[in-house]
């Protein structure tokens, strides 16, 4: 179905999201997820990463480094198109700030995790907000960093989430 935006006036086709009795359940996911995390563990490919964050600098800095570390990196301003790129892509992993305008990333984190299509996918939060740890792992976050926080240390934590193999350490990449 071809839409006008409304404010580009350009026209595009919006695919439709597949029904809910089209989406495969649980059961039938596992098993790719599982797959995926093997060919990533031998190094076989390449990590894709979403770094979900309202603070341009941040998405910037991150996505960056991620990518000279050898990942795929796609990024979003907040919580709404997270949802929507994740679904779309199937990252490795989600890197979500938690305070962002619109939908914030406890928001964003609690509907992946209700979404079949989403719900295996580790999530590392990120905040500045000091007493928002708790919340964040309540939410369904798998691991949580304090900001200020270094894409060094950012990267040790996703390498160790996805168990990912040492040629993706720090100055092996290349």
């Amino acid at each position: 179905m071809a839409r006008r935006n409304t404010r580009t006036g350009s026209t595009a086709t919006k695919t439709r999201r597949k029904a809910a009795k089209d989406r495969p359940s649980l059961e039938t996911l596992r098993p790719r997820y599982n797959a995926r995390l093997s060919s990533l563990a031998t190094g076989q490919e390449r990590p894709v990463i979403l770094v979900v964050d309202d603070d341009a600098d941040a998405r910037t800095i991150y996505s960056t480094y991620l990518r000279a570390m050898g990942c795929d990196v796609f990024t979003a301003e907040d919580g709404r198109p997270a949802i929507e790129k994740a679904t779309d892509l199937l990252p490795d992993i989600i890197v979500m700030d938690l305070a962002m305008p619109r939908v914030n990333g406890w928001e964003a984190i609690r509907r992946l995790h209700d979404s079949s299509w989403t719900r295996l996918i580790p999530i590392v939060a990120v905040s500045a907000v000091p007493v928002s740890r708790q919340t964040a792992f309540e939410a369904g976050c798998d691991a949580y960093l304090t900001k200020p926080c270094e894409p060094q240390v950012l990267w040790s934590q996703i390498r160790a989430l996805l168990r990912l193999p040492d040629r993706f350490a720090v100055g092996q990449v290349g």
